[in-house]
C-alpha cells in the first residue's frame, strides 16, 4: 500500500493531522523492527573518573587513617555519577518500528508520515553540531561520534499552534541525530518506510552523500533548510 508524507493540500487539515500525529502513542508506532543505542558516552563518564581518582590521590596524605572512609565517600559520588552519566546516555535509543521512530529514553514517536527523505545529512560529530541548526534546533541522540541526521515531526505539545500562522511560531518539525552507526540507522530507518508504503526510496545514500564536520564557527545557514507546519517535504534530488 503506498502512503503519502503529510504536507498541506490547501484544505487547512493539516494542523488537525500534525495534532493527531503529535498524539501518537507506541502502540500506533507498532513492532519494533531493529534498535541502536548511542556509542559509549566516555566524554559524559571519563572527567567524573578522573576527577574521583584524583581527589583519591590528595585524599590519603591529609589523613591516612581516614582515607578508607573518604575513598569510599568519593568512589561513591564521583562513581555514581559517572554511572548515572552512562546509563543515562545510554538510554537515547533509536528504535525503528513498524509506522515510527521511538527516540529516547521516553521513546517518543516521530511518525513516518513527518519525516522528509530529502532533509538528511551525516555529521561526523556531534560536537558543534548544535550550531549548524540556529531556525527549529536539534535534538542529539548520539553521545559521540557520527550520528545520522533526518527531519521529523516534534512531539512537543507546544510545538505548533493553528490560531497563528506559521512563521510566527516554533516549527513542529524538528532535526533529529539518532543514536547508532549512521550507515545502519539510516538503511533500517529506509527499509521501514519503503515497506510502510512512503517514497523513501535512496534515503541513506542521500544522506551518505551529505556528510560534513560541523567547524567550531557558527555557519552563515542551517545545514538543512527549516521546514515550518506548511512546508511540503522536499524534492527527492
Amino acid at each position: 500500500m503506498s502512503r503519502a508524507l503529510l504536507q498541506d493540500d490547501g484544505s487547512g487539515r493539516i494542523h488537525a493531522e500534525l495534532a493527531a500525529l503529535a498524539r501518537w502513542s507506541r502502540q500506533d508506532a507498532g513492532e519494533v523492527t531493529a534498535t541502536f543505542a548511542p556509542n559509549p558516552p566516555w566524554i559524559l563518564t571519563l572527567p567524573w573518573l578522573v576527577l574521583g581518582l584524583v581527589l583519591l590521590v590528595a585524599a590519603f596524605p591529609v589523613n591516612p587513617q581516614f582515607f578508607p572512609v573518604a575513598a569510599a565517600i568519593i568512589l561513591v559520588i564521583f562513581g555514581g555519577t559517572a554511572l548515572a552519566a552512562w546509563l543515562w546516555a545510554r538510554s537515547q535509543k533509536t528504535r525503528v518500528a513498524r509506522h515510527a521512530l521511538l527516540v529516547g529514553a521516553r521513546r517518543q514517536v516521530i511518525p513516518f508520515a513527518t519525516i522528509d527523505p530529502a532533509r538528511v545529512a551525516v555529521s561526523t560529530r556531534v560536537r558543534y553540531l548544535g550550531r549548524h541548526f540556529h531556525s527549529g534546533g536539534i535534538r542529539i541522540l548520539q553521545s559521540q561520534g557520527a550520528t545520522a541526521i533526518i527531519n521529523g515531526l516534534n512531539p512537543d505539545p507546544g510545538a505548533t499552534s493553528p490560531h497563528l500562522p506559521p512563521s510566527s511560531v516554533p516549527s513542529p518539525f524538528c532535526e533529529w541525530g539518532l543514536a547508532g552507526e549512521p550507515a545502519e540507522v539510516l538503511a533500517a530507518l529506509e527499509a521501514a518506510m519503503v515497506a510502510d508504503g512512503y517514497p523513501a526510496h535512496g534515503l541513506a545514500q542521500r544522506a551518505q552523500s551529505r556528510t560534513f564536520t560541523p567547524p567550531k564557527a557558527h555557519p552563515a545557514q542551517d545545514l538543512l533548510l527549516q521546514r515550518r507546519a506548511l512546508d511540503p517535504p522536499l524534492p527527492q534530488v
